[in-house]
């Protein structure tokens, strides 16, 4: 800072210096830039008086030009068509003051106190970024945090605004941060400030100050929050690593050289055109080409943050734009954690207790909201069930039986991931703080991300799961989700959420309970029977079918060929077979076809066949005398008369939604 301290020595009225001599030839190169950048800005003011284009196109270099049209300015500023201006709060006690600190620079700062009578609830000191003052945008933000009691105090950098130094010129950005804990050090130590707590506001540029300043004083901060924060420039605006060597060595020799390369950062900052045109009514803010000692300054400083980020111990709250065409919000990925920007690490450390309880409040909540509903639909079901065992369709009942049964299941699930929420939730502040998951916790963490993926009423499950997996790994969730030995999960959920068919015994349970319960006579004989069948019995076919009756002179009982469902294979063979084949029957079949008097969802149907009465063929090949089967299904049943017999063989047709 030896430089600037040199370019500010010799105080005129109000602190004001002249800026120091140049050689003549760069002196006329200077003013020749500096004057056609001034006419650029002039030509952009639109609406503006002759007056103000004269003010803005003023070489802006040196502090005393930039207040004398800050100036000029400010009269106009409460006319500009933005909401900062037009809506800002009344009664705001406003004081503007320059300070000459212990390098000699003389410093502009301004605060921004709630209305007269009204105590101050905290501190908060704002850190403006590179193209910015603290005097423009910033007056109608001050504003209104006054207006809700905070106390509000800002500064210019030296270099920027109405603070002295060269325009835009960063000779040292740790220089600079320190400049900025000197002057607010003494706005702290005054009497009205001392007992606040005291919090830091960066935006842009002024969030890498703010980290730094942090970095330096960890303990003196109460929190920090940063808008849009300077830990990346945006590959947008930085130039290619080896034009990047070669501006380096160009500052030692040009350091306050306009030579930097980059995109109109005013254009980037504003995708609205109509704020891009009130922004250019700041006047004293830089818009040149960045200086070359400039540019170093910052990729050093935020490459410095970026390594630093780990050491940050204050609250902290950060906003910033994934579109944000200038300052980058993916840092670049870390070696530690993988897959995470150092940013978003930090983010997601400081914030995860908070994300974690909404969404644990959040399950909460749904369960018993889903409770309620549930509970409704499965008092509905087993009425219904009523009704089956009443008109002796049992057929249906132990199909629909496995229903209730999910359903029952889903709610004991629901109440054992409740309780598992309700126990993390009183420990949150326990995971947040350790990095492994603590042993007491692992069985009801482990429980919540195996539902996640099978609760699918519950999708605050996923973003659980997302925390813990950004906490503890994807191995840890890995091992919960397919229940590995050392997973974790509670048996009993794996139990109640698992997909397998239940048993016949507890489907026969909740049948008699279900009678039991509305005092329904059932017969549970037949039913206890089909249970209890043997799984190699259900995958034969139907019996063959017996007319069980004698012709007239007193034959014997013959075999005959079982009806033939319509869209069966069976069907589909019969119509392949030649005409030759197939003798003519003699008699027709007789069935009925019965509904159930209420349907339930699915559409369920048993098909009861009657007596099957068929005449006596003369030919009849084996195949003619199997029949199409299928095990007991999930919607429809048949479920055949008199005239079954144990024993015969039959096929099965793969993945048939009916049994015949």
């Amino acid at each position: 800072m030896a430089a600037i301290s040199h370019r500010i020595a010799g105080p005129g009225p109000r602190g004001a210096a002249a800026a120091p001599p140049l050689p003549s030839g760069r002196r006329a190169a200077v003013i020749a830039a500096a004057a056609a950048k001034g006419a650029q800005r002039a030509r952009a003011l639109e609406g503006a008086s002759d007056e103000l284009r004269a003010a803005a196109a003023q070489c802006l270099d040196w502090a005393p030009a930039r207040r004398r049209v800050r100036a000029a300015f400010a009269p106009v500023l409460p006319t500009l068509d933005h909401c900062l201006f037009k809506m800002a709060p009344k009664g705001i006690q406003i004081e503007e003051n320059y300070e000459k600190n212990s390098k000699g620079v003389e410093i502009f700062w301004k605060s921004w106190l709630p209305r007269e009578g009204t105590a101050a609830k905290a501190a908060l000191f704002f850190c403006h970024g590179y193209g910015d003052t603290c005097t423009f945008f910033f007056e109608g933000i001050a504003k209104r945090i006054a207006a809700v009691g905070y106390a509000v105090y800002a500064m210019d950098y030296p270099g920027f605004g109405l603070s002295y130094g060269l325009h835009g010129y960063i000779a040292s950005f740790d220089g600079m941060v320190d400049h900025v804990i000197e002057q607010y050090a003494r706005i702290r130590g005054m009497k009205e400030v001392r007992e606040l707590p005291h919090f830091l506001l960066g935006q842009s540029m002024g969030g890498a100050v703010a980290l730094k300043i942090h970095l330096k004083q960890q303990k003196e901060w109460d929190g920090v929050l940063l808008v849009a924060p300077m830990c990346k420039i945006s590959e947008d605006v930085t130039p290619p690593a080896p034009v990047l060597k070669v501006l380096s060595i160009l500052s030692c020799l040009l350091p306050e050289a306009k030579l930097f390369p980059q995109k109109d950062i005013g254009d980037l900052a504003f995708r609205d055109p109509r704020k891009r045109k009130v922004a250019e009514y700041n006047a004293i803010s830089y818009s040149d080409q960045m200086r070359l000692r400039t540019a170093v300054e910052l990729l050093k400083a935020t490459k410095d943050i970026e390594s630093q980020l780990e050491k940050i111990s204050s609250p902290l709250l950060i906003l910033h734009g994934a579109a944000d065409m200038v300052t980058d919000p993916q840092v670049h990925p870390r070696a530690t954690p993988p897959t995470m920007s150092s940013l978003n690490s930090l983010f997601n450390r400081s914030t995860f207790g908070t994300k974690c309880k909404t969404c644990l409040n959040l399950v909460i909540s749904r369960i018993k909201l889903l409770r309620n509903r549930r509970e409704l639909q499965l008092i509905n079901m087993r009425k219904e069930m009523v009704q089956y065992l009443q008109t002796g369709q049992e057929s249906i009942a132990r199909i629909r039986v496995e229903h209730i049964i999910r359903e029952q299941n889903i709610l004991a699930a629901y109440e054992i991931v409740e309780l598992f929420c309700e126990f993390v939730l009183a420990r949150v502040p326990i995971v947040e703080v350790q990095k492994e998951c603590p042993l007491e916790l692992r069985e009801a963490i482990a429980s919540i991300i195996f539902a996640s993926g099978r609760c699918s009423d519950l999708p605050e499950l996923m973003h659980l799961r997302n925390l813990f997996t950004t906490k503890y790994g994807k191995e840890f969730v890995a091992a919960a989700m397919e229940l590995r030995p050392d997973s974790g999960v509670n048996r009993t959920i794996i139990e109640k959420l698992s997909v397998k068919t239940p048993s016949g015994e507890s489907k026969l349970k909740v049948l008699k309970a279900i009678a039991q319960e509305y005092n329904v006579e059932w017969d549970s004989s037949n039913t206890e029977a089909e249970f209890n069948k043997k799984y190699e019995d259900l995958l034969k076919s139907l019996r063959v079918l017996y007319a069980g009756m004698q012709d007239g002179s007193g034959s014997s009982v013959h075999q005959v060929q079982p009806p033939i469902i319509a869209n069966s294979p069976v069907a589909s063979a019969s119509r392949d077979k030649p005409p030759a084949l197939n003798p003519p029957v003699r008699d027709v079949e007789k069935h009925q076809v019965l509904e159930s008097p209420s349907s339930p969802a699915g559409g369920s149907r048993a098909y009861v066949a009657s007596k099957t009465i068929m005449a006596t063929q003369e030919h009849h090949s084996p195949a003619e005398e199997r029949s199409c089967t299928s095990p007991s299904s999930s919607d429809d049943a048949v479920v055949m008369g008199e005239g079954l017999r144990e024993g015969e063989e039959g096929s099965c047709p793969a993945g048939g939604e009916r049994a015949y």
